[in-house]
């Protein structure tokens, strides 16, 4: 210990640093890894580096091979932290996948009950009155069927209802709606719009055809002769 003591700092330095290198090339060796320039890595924490894809590894190695001088500079300080900083920073530009472009975000369809030309967006509207868009990234609207019809921006299509008019006031039909209504008989009222069934006057009145209220209804003259 006495002698260590004696030895200059600088020379515990650099037996220091050539222990750490013979360290991690032993290891380099046990992996059977050496890279494309025949150079071993050095500092290089060979599990962190077979978690790199093909094009980090050669970065790794290509940062490497251009900041040489500046390890080698650091490296001649005597000082084992600056050395591993300077290799930290290579492995942090090496992570960067300049290479690799990314790819290019998926292009959004137009959801149902719109379309575009290319059925993706931008762009996306709405479908057209009596048409339907029932799927995703459609182009073109599909047309509702006979009998059916929809409204703007419908992903389906509905029978199409049509309201027919009821007989008007004094005038009646089986079914109280057109066609077919027909003008109330004597003697009888339709009051209301849909009449089915005409109502009778009461007992010893008497009405014209086609009669909407009960006043159309009046007693009989008797005729004396």
């Amino acid at each position: 210990m006495d002698a260590l003591k004696k030895l200059p700092l600088h020379w515990i330095a650099i037996a220091l640093l050539v222990l750490v290198v013979i360290v991690m090339m032993f290891r380099q060796r046990r992996s059977g890894y050496t890279p494309a320039t025949g150079k071993v890595i050095t500092m290089m924490d060979l599990e962190e580096f077979s978690a790199f894809s093909p094009v980090q590894k050669a970065n790794y190695v290509n940062n490497l091979m251009a900041h040489m001088s500046m390890l080698s500079n650091a490296a001649s300080t005597n000082s084992i932290m600056d050395y591993k900083m300077h290799l930290d920073k290579v492995m942090t530009e090496s992570m960067v996948p300049s290479m690799e472009q990314p790819a290019p975000a998926p292009m959004q369809k137009c959801p149902p009950g719109m379309m575009s030309p290319t059925g993706v967006q931008p762009g996306c509207i709405s479908c057209p009155e009596n048409t339907m868009c029932p799927n995703e990234g459609m182009t073109n609207p599909i047309p509702c069927p006979p009998g059916t019809t929809s409204t703007v921006g419908s992903i389906m299509c509905t029978q199409l209802v049509v309201v027919k008019p009821k007989c008007p006031p004094g005038t009646y039909s089986p079914t109280g709606i057109e066609p077919g209504c027909m003008s109330c008989p004597a003697n009888t009222y339709c009051p209301m719009k849909g009449t089915t069934t005409p109502m009778k006057c009461p007992q010893g009145t008497t009405s014209p055809p086609g009669s909407k209220t009960a006043l159309s209804c009046v007693k009989t003259v008797s005729v004396m002769r």
